[in-house]
C-alpha cells in the first residue's frame, strides 16, 4: 500500500501544507531544524499517535497558544483510505486526541481496529526498518520466533523421533532437566566421595576385634557355665567369692570402665557432630562456587544427620551394655572382696571340698566374663559389618544414579543442541543478509537465550551506520513477507548512505537528506535517490 496524499495543519510548527505523492518515492532534503522529520514523522503519528520529542502548537509567528489551533496530520493511501488524527490543547492543560476516517470522526477502538488491518497486526515494524531494534532482546526473541514459526520446545518433542526424550524429560523444559540434572550430579558426587572415608574408618575399627565364635555358640558355653555355676551355689545362701576371684573382677571392672569412657566419649563426639551438622545453614558449592539450593542442602544435611543418628543408636547400645556387665562386675566385685575377708577369717572351716568348689566357682566367674566380653566384641563386629555392607550398598547405589544421570544429562544436552541448531536454522532461513545469534554459552556450558542480528559475524551493534540500516532493511524485508503488508519505507540520513546499504525493496519510499539549503519536496518517478 502506497500513500497518495500527506497533509497537516501547524504539526510542529510547520506551515500548514500537504505533499501529492500519487504513490512515487518522496525525497525531503534542507538543512537541519527545517522540518524534514517532522514531515516523516506524520506517518506514525497518524498511524498510531507516536510522537518524537514535544508536540505542541504555535501560531504562524511561532507563540505557544491554547484552545485554537489543532495539531494535525491526515494520511491518504492509494485505496482510497483516509486516515487522520488531530491532538488539541484542552483548557484544562492537558490534551484531546481526535481520529477521523474517510472524514468522518471515530472512537479509538475504532481507529485503532482500521490501523491493525492495515498493518496486519505488525505495527511500527512494518513501516519503521529500525523498529525493531527498539525492542529488549527478549521482545526480539518472543517476536522473530512467533513471526518466523520455528518450533516451540513443546512441538519439537511430540515428533515421532523425540519420543524417548519427551518421555525421559517427563514435562520439563530440556533447559530445567538440564539445571536440575546437574545440581543432582554435584550433590550425589559429593556424598560418593565421602564413602570411602567412612568405610576405610569402619574397616579399620571391624580389624581391630578378634571374633572366632557366633553368638549362637557363646550363648550355649555362657548356659552351660552358668548352670553349673549354680549347682553349686546351691549349698550354701550367698555365692562365696574366692579370694583369686577378686584380682579377675578387678581386670575386668577396669577393661570395662575404659571400654565404657571410649564409647562415651566417641558418644560426644558424635553429638558436636550432630550439633555441627544441625546449625550448618546452605552456602555455596564448592565446586562451582554457585548457592547451594536450599533443598539439595538440607537433603545432603539429612543424610549425613541420619548417618550420625545411625552410629549414635550403636554406641548407645554399647554404652548400655557396658554399664550393665560394670554394674554385674562391681556387684561381684563389692560381694567378693565382703566375701574374701569372710573367708580369710573362717578359711580353717572349710574343707577340702569346700576349697575345690570354691576354686571351681572362681574358674566358672573367670570363664563367663570372658565369654561376655567376647559376646560384646561379636555384637560390635557384627554392627560394624552392617554398617560396612549399608555404606558399599549405598555406593553402588550412588554410582549407578551418578551413571544414569549422566547419560540423561548428555542425551539432554544433545537434544538441547539439537534443538538450538534447528531453531537458528528455521529463523535465519528467512533472511538473505542477516543471521541470528540466538543462544549464548554460560562458562559451565549451558545455553542461554540471546537475540543478537549480526551481519558478516559482526553483532548489530558493532556495526557502521550502513551497515545497520543493511541489516535492518533485511529484516524489514522479512517481516513484510511474513506479514505480507506493504507500507511506505522512511529512510532518514540519506546522504549518510551508500548504494549498497539500501537494499532493494518495492516499497515507496520517503526519503530525508540533508543539505544546506531550505526545505525542498520532490516527488521521485519511481528512483530511489542515493
Amino acid at each position: 500500500m502506497k500513500i497518495k496524499r500527506l497533509s497537516w495543519r501547524n504539526y510542529k510548527g510547520l506551515q500548514d501544507g500537504e505533499i501529492i505523492a500519487d504513490g512515487r518515492d518522496v525525497l525531503i532534503s534542507g538543512r537541519n531544524g527545517s522540518g524534514k522529520s517532522s514531515i516523516a514523522e506524520m506517518i506514525p503519528f497518524v498511524l498510531f499517535g507516536k510522537v518524537a520529542g514535544s508536540l505542541k502548537r504555535y501560531d504562524e509567528n511561532g507563540l505557544t497558544m491554547r484552545d485554537r489551533l489543532i495539531h494535525g496530520a491526515e494520511v491518504e493511501f492509494d485505496d482510497g483510505l483516509i486516515l487522520r488524527r488531530e491532538l488539541l490543547d484542552s483548557s484544562t492543560g492537558g490534551q484531546t486526541a481526535k481520529l477521523y476516517i474517510n472524514g468522518a470522526p471515530v472512537q479509538k477502538r475504532q481507529f485503532d481496529a482500521k490501523v491493525e488491518s492495515l498493518t496486519n497486526g505488525a505495527g511500527e515494524l512494518i513501516l519503521n526498518p529500525f523498529a525493531f531494534f527498539t525492542m529488549t532482546a527478549k521482545e526480539r526473541r518472543n517476536f522473530i520466533a512467533r513471526t518466523f514459526g520455528a518450533l516451540s520446545e513443546r512441538e519439537f518433542l511430540s515428533t515421532p523421533e523425540h519420543a524417548e526424550i519427551a518421555a525421559m524429560l517427563n514435562g520439563m523444559t530440556a533447559e530445567a532437566f538440564i539445571g536440575y540434572s546437574k545440581n543432582e550430579l554435584r550433590r550425589l558426587k559429593i556424598e560418593a566421595t565421602e564413602i570411602p572415608a567412612r568405610l576405610e574408618e569402619l574397616t579399620r575399627q571391624r580389624a581391630s576385634i578378634h571374633d572366632t565364635s557366633t553368638l549362637d555358640e557363646l550363648d550355649n558355653r555362657l548356659t552351660a557355665k552358668r548352670s553349673e555355676q549354680r549347682e553349686l551355689l546351691k549349698p550354701i545362701p550367698l555365692v562365696p567369692c574366692p579370694v583369686s576371684l577378686v584380682p579377675d573382677l578387678e581386670r575386668q571392672e577396669i577393661f570395662l570402665t575404659r571400654q565404657l569412657e571410649r564409647e562415651r566419649t566417641r558418644r560426644e563426639n558424635l553429638l558436636t557432630e550432630y550439633r555441627r551438622l544441625k546449625a550448618q545453614r546452605a552456602g555455596t558449592c564448592p565446586t562451582c562456587g554457585q548457592p547451594i539450593p536450599a533443598e539439595v542442602f538440607e537433603a545432603k544435611r539429612d543424610e549425613q544427620l541420619l548417618s550420625v543418628v545411625s552410629e549414635g543408636k550403636l554406641i548407645a547400645a554399647q554404652i548400655k551394655e557396658f554399664e550393665s556387665e560394670l554394674a554385674n562386675v562391681r556387684k561381684d566385685l563389692e560381694a567378693g572382696r565382703a566375701q574374701s575377708d569372710k573367708l580369710a577369717a573362717e578359711s580353717a572351716k572349710y574343707s577340702a571340698a569346700e576349697a575345690q568348689r570354691l576354686e571351681r566357682l572362681a574358674a566358672l566367674q573367670s570363664d563367663i566374663n570372658a565369654l561376655e566380653s567376647e559376646k560384646l566384641n561379636v555384637k560390635t563386629a557384627l554392627a560394624l559389618d552392617k554398617r560396612i555392607d549399608e555404606l558399599k550398598a549405598r555406593e553402588r547405589s550412588l554410582n549407578e544414579q551418578i551413571a544414569t544421570l549422566e547419560g540423561n544429562l548428555a542425551r539432554a544436552e544433545k537434544f538441547q543442541n539439537e534443538k538450538i541448531q534447528r531453531f537458528e536454522t528455521a529463523i535465519n532461513a528467512n533472511f538473505e543478509h542477516v543471521r541470528f545469534k540466538l543462544f549464548d554459552r554460560l562458562i559451565d556450558g549451558t545455553p542461554r537465550e540471546v537475540c543478537e542480528a549480526m551481519l558478516d559475524g559482526v553483532p548489530y551493534v558493532s556495526l557502521s551506520k550502513g551497515e545497520k540500516l543493511k541489516a535492518a532493511l533485511d529484516i524489514f524485508r522479512a517481516i513484510q513477507r511474513r506479514y505480507e503488508v506493504e507500507l511506505p519505507l522512511i529512510i532518514d540520513d540519506a546522504e549518510s548512505y551508500t548504494a549498497n546499504s539500501l537494499l532493494a525493496v518495492a516499497n515507496q519510499k520517503i526519503i530525508l537528506r540533508v543539505t544546506e539549503s531550505d526545505l525542498t519536496i520532490e516527488i521521485e518517478e519511481g528512483r530511489l535517490a542515493a
